[in-house]
């Protein structure tokens, strides 16, 4: 295949891929847009008290919502609320993130494919060898947007658990002077700006729900939800027990604050114990090998010599004496 052969291909590839994203784009645009449109005629047609007249416009429009067009709307418009959900637990709240995801992913997965058919074709003179290292990397490609998205939630769960046991101990303070639940929520997010920029920006959101009217132990559960964490959970619960007996809030949240120092230390006590067995690892394949070589290496040099030369495979000639 001649270069300006392989540059045609290459260059109507690209504008074909290109155009079936922006039509994918525009697709899952379109779908969010008709779910809105088709949630009012589905609570319409489902609460009619009609039933005769109500029976048949009920069975037109499932049958409609189920056809082959509607469910592929839905199953996009459940693909992009998993992928906003995901986006939402990493802390990306942009509008346009998932937009920007879904693009690098397919980039990863064609611009492999894409290199693989011309750089096979100049170096090995045919295509085939180039997309099949293409198809791999690909693969790998592939999974890099998502496993990023889990790294980031790892990250920013490991902040917040650093983070929250001084955010308790700034409210125990407060509230033990005296202040409400709302002024000192304002002080202590003042507070952390500058420690905990994280937890700030969150409690900045929580704060304008409690402003709106929301109780402090929904307000948390919303973050909870938000960040997808365990501890904010907890945190919600024990504000809810507490505003629902009447205990003291300052003594509940000091308690709390203990149990997730008990927590963080554990974690690290359990990091420090599996080191010495995750060490194992590169001990064994970059250790060994270089102490194998530098010990034995001169052994099996000098064996190698010794049966590569031709007088030391031939036995020993006996010489007899003259007679």
């Amino acid at each position: 295949m001649d270069l300006p052969t392989l540059m045609l291909s290459f260059g109507a590839f690209t504008t074909v891929t290109l155009l079936i994203l922006a039509v994918g784009i525009a697709y899952l645009e379109r779908s969010s847009h008709m779910d809105e449109r088709l949630a009012p005629l589905q609570k319409m047609f489902g609460q009619g008290n009609d039933a005769k007249t109500g029976g048949w416009q009920r069975k037109g429009l499932t049958s409609a919502t189920n056809s082959s067009p509607f469910r592929q709307v839905s199953e996009a418009a459940d693909f992009r609320s998993r992928v906003q959900t995901q986006l939402m637990h990493a802390g990306i709240y942009a509008p346009w993130a998932f937009n920007i995801l879904i693009v690098t992913s397919l980039g990863l997965i064609i611009t492999p494919l894409l290199a693989g058919v011309l750089f096979g074709g100049l170096i090995w003179g045919t295509a085939q060898h180039g997309i099949m290292v293409g198809a791999a990397i690909a693969a790998c490609g592939a999974m890099v947007p998502w496993l990023w998205l889990k790294w980031l939630k790892r990250r920013r769960h490991t902040t917040l658990m650093q983070s929250l046991p001084d955010f308790l101990d700034l409210m125990v303070a407060c509230l033990e002077s005296g202040i409400s639940i709302d002024a000192a929520l304002l002080r202590v997010v003042d507070e952390l700006q500058l420690a905990h920029p994280l937890l700030a920006g969150e409690l900045h959101v929580v704060k304008a729900q409690i402003e709106l009217g929301a109780t402090p132990d929904a307000a948390i559960r919303t973050f909870a939800d938000r960040a997808d964490f365990d501890a904010l959970r907890s945190l919600s619960t024990v504000l809810q027990q507490a505003r629902r007996f009447g205990t003291g809030l300052a003594e509940a949240l000091r308690t709390h604050a203990d149990e997730l120092r008990i927590q963080r230390e554990q974690a690290a006590e359990e990091k420090a114990q599996r080191a010495s067995v995750e060490i194992l690892v590169p001990t064994m394949l970059l250790i060994f090998p270089a102490i194998f070589i530098v010990l034995a290496g001169p052994a099996a040099i000098q064996l190698a010599e010794v049966f590569a030369t031709p007088d030391s495979m031939s036995p020993p000639v006996a010489h007899r004496p003259a007679k």
